[in-house]
């Protein structure tokens, strides 16, 4: 008789064999512990997700509810039930994936369910025969995680309404948020995990930090994940369900990839102009891609995303390969975007240090990427040895590159009180008399 081992690859295998050992409760346990704060739920993918407090300590939660409907692997729904479940108890707690509270997870099984058939399912783990699965069709399974205020697509459909507190998601925040996007698929794919849904209504955002330098996003609702090492992913073609999902007809971590491309631009887009992209312009990138006439998407990009970045578009275009082999991999864009960003801050303090010091800045200091190594070898070690200069001073310039407020603009946003001392330091090493001229 074929066994849950036999039937589906090894993680999969060991979650749902495991998923058993979640607590069992009655169907009262939801209302003797959370109180929902709003009446509606929200559907999620095969679930419905609740938005509580906990009774006992008054922290908010989300809580998806799911439901076994069949217990064949064959039929989608029963694979997306459970794996999502068993999928939140290996994860931890990687900043930039919602975060889920598997200790509080729950069952409420069935009526025609005893003790017996859980100890069963127990003692024989991934040796289960399959058909012994079908006595827990109805099962409910109760996940929670913490609970964001926004996703960023509501953050963009808000943008018209004055009913809604908007968070206002500038260029710097957006490029901060595919960021944490893309650690979290590097997270994901090193753990063998195709996310295979990634687009803004999974993008949570934590308002609660929108008044702090940068806002935190993290990606949610594993419940369309593939394994990478699932041997029957292989075997079932994908359907593209939405504007943000990739055209692939096999299951590979570069499906996330174009998704990322898409919501990379899609988002870009709102910080310059607060308003979301039209689905046709979906539509044509499709289209574009589907012929391989990347020039064309490249013009539309240059269109819609006037000003931005060559660079930047130009890895945006990349995401949107047509070959799935040929899309960079995640660790790759963010280590790619990272050093963009960097040399976009290095020109950006150049300039600053231009306008700060004048006609008598040394060339030397002006190089974009050699300035941190400058103030760190040449400055600190000519202000540190000169005599002329106070230890707290001596001590705050040091402390300015210890922190890691440079490359420059950040310590001039950051600090401005001490912004005409450092000017004055700075023009005294940099004068062409202290240099030699």
């Amino acid at each position: 008789m074929e066994t849950l081992k036999d039937a589906l690859p090894e993680p999969f295998s060991k979650g749902i064999s495991t998923l058993l050992k979640l607590q069992t409760h009655g169907k009262e346990h939801f209302d003797e512990h959370y109180q929902l704060l709003v009446e509606q739920s929200i559907n999620g993918s095969f679930g419905k997700i609740y938005h509580v407090s906990s009774i006992a300590n008054g922290k908010e939660y989300a809580i998806k509810k799911v439901t076994v409907r069949s217990c064949s692997y064959s039929h989608h729904e029963f694979i997306q039930t459970l794996q999502e479940s068993s999928l939140s108890r290996s994860i931890g707690d990687d900043p930039n994936l919602v975060k889920s509270h598997p200790d509080l997870h729950w069952l409420v099984l069935p009526e025609s369910v005893d003790a017996d058939d859980v100890l069963e399912v127990l003692s024989q783990g991934v040796d289960l025969p399959l058909p012994f699965l079908e006595r827990f069709i109805g099962t409910e399974i109760y996940m929670v995680f913490d609970w964001y205020d926004d996703d960023l697509q509501s953050v963009m459909d808000a943008s018209g309404s004055e009913t809604k507190a908007l968070i206002k998601i500038t260029k710097t925040d957006s490029m901060q948020i595919l960021l944490h996007i893309l650690l979290g698929l590097c997270f994901l794919h090193k753990n063998g995990i195709i996310h295979n849904d990634i687009k803004p209504n999974n993008i949570l955002i934590d308002r609660a930090r929108s008044n702090q330098l940068q806002l935190r996003a993290v990606i949610a609702d594993m419940g369309m994940m593939r394994y990478v090492v699932d041997s029957l992913a292989t075997s079932f073609r994908r359907l593209r369900r939405h504007d943000y999902d990739a055209p692939d007809a096999f299951f590979t971590p570069y499906v996330d990839i174009w998704s990322f491309g898409l919501v990379g631009i899609q988002i870009m887009h709102f910080a310059k102009t607060m308003t979301p992209l039209r689905r046709s312009v979906f539509h044509k990138i499709y289209e574009f891609a589907e012929v391989e006439d990347y020039a064309s998407i490249r013009a539309l990009l240059k269109e819609r995303l006037h000003g931005e970045d060559p660079f930047f578009l130009e890895c945006l275009v990349q995401c949107l390969q047509k070959l799935p082999q040929f899309r960079p991999n995640a660790r790759v864009l963010y280590e790619v975007l990272v050093q963009q960003q960097e040399y976009i801050i290095a020109c950006h303090a150049a300039h600053c240090l231009h306008k700060l010091l004048g006609p008598s800045m040394h060339i030397h200091c002006v190089a974009e990427m050699i300035f941190p190594h400058y103030y760190k070898n040449v400055f600190l070690v000519a202000v540190q040895t000169s005599g002329k200069f106070s230890d707290k001073l001596c001590l705050h310039l040091q402390e300015l590159y210890d922190t890691a407020l440079f490359p420059l603009p950040a310590a001039l946003n950051r600090c401005p009180v001490h912004l005409q001392l450092f000017a004055e330091v700075l023009c005294h090493f940099l004068s062409p008399t202290a240099t030699g001229g």
